[in-house]
């Protein structure tokens, strides 16, 4: 199975979730901003078809995206980022 990085960035009005290769050549960039839902059968596909490496995967980043897929709005996502 093929590795893909993984990062997480969250803010009041804008949630993102990065994929990059090991050689940082090719990227996917899934957003949710001003309405526009977070791309949840993209997401399921790259999760189910890479191994993904993350810095902070377990305490941030995959806490983060579970809640992003349950449908937390960005208000919601911000308020969970803090804590």
């Amino acid at each position: 199975m093929k590795t893909l990085f993984l990062d997480v960035e969250c803010y009041k009005n804008y949630f993102l979730v990065s994929f990059t290769d090991n050689k940082q050549q090719k990227y996917v960039e899934l957003e949710q901003f001003d309405g526009q839902k977070l791309n949840i059968p993209q997401l399921n596909k790259l999760m189910q078809n890479y191994t993904t490496v993350s810095f902070n995967g377990l305490a941030y980043d995959l806490i983060m995206l579970t809640a992003a897929v349950k449908g937390y709005g960005n208000d919601e996502l911000k308020k969970l980022s803090d804590k």
